[in-house]
């Protein structure tokens, strides 16, 4: 069964005139190594596949997307979002489980410092530490435990906010996303909408399966 998410709907509630948002995400599911495929590159995210040696090795494990600024942003005016709006898990297999992390940001320093944000991200040493325990689990037969997936997914996002603070970028909105293929990863052929806000930001997100 394959799956696709895409962000379709952002919008400001609380904030001062002409801010500039953008979406770093990570989603990694159950095929460990073979997960190794290009960063989701939607018609709204950069690619950073040409960036540092430690976001490529962490590309083997998990789906990286970050999108473009979106600038001069006000408050109630929805993101300007075409077609599949921003692509957080491009179509594939996640061979039994599916996690995502998704966070809204608002950029202080520009899209230029984005690599610099992924990079300082993943030579952290607890997350190199969780990327190998994943090395190790991937290492012989078998899809990769559910549990080791979980976890360096928890590593990431307890270090990506205190990045985000060194990098003068605020986190307005942190949204965690997961399903199983029991349960069709919450999603449907025409895709199933997934809604989450706080008193600054609200958004939705799209899961689109097919057998």
């Amino acid at each position: 069964m394959k799956a696709f998410v895409c962000m379709t709907e952002l919008s400001l509630k609380k904030a001062k005139f002409d801010r500039e948002l953008y979406v770093v995400a990570f989603a990694s599911d159950l095929r460990g190594k073979s997960n190794h495929r290009p960063t989701a590159d939607g018609a709204n995210n950069l690619t950073f596949g040409g960036f540092t040696p430690e976001i490529k090795a962490a590309m083997q494990y998990f789906v990286i997307s970050a999108s473009n600024i979106f600038h001069h942003i006000d408050r109630n005016q929805p993101v300007q979002l075409g077609g599949d709006g921003i692509v957080l898990y491009p179509p594939a297999d996640p061979q039994g489980m599916l996690a995502l992390h998704v966070s809204v940001v608002e950029s202080d320093a520009g899209a230029r410092n984005q690599g610099k944000l992924l990079e300082t991200l993943f030579k952290d040493k607890d997350v190199l530490e969780a990327l190998k325990a994943i090395a190790k689990v991937t290492s012989g037969a078998g899809p990769i435990p559910t549990g080791v997936v979980t976890a360096a997914m928890g590593v990431i996002t307890d270090v990506l906010p205190k990045i985000l603070q060194a990098n003068k970028d605020d986190n307005l909105l942190d949204f965690d996303f997961s399903g199983r293929d029991m349960g069709r990863y919450h999603g449907t052929a025409e895709g199933s909408r997934h809604a989450f806000e706080n008193k600054k930001v609200a958004a939705a997100i799209q899961v689109f399966v097919e057998d």
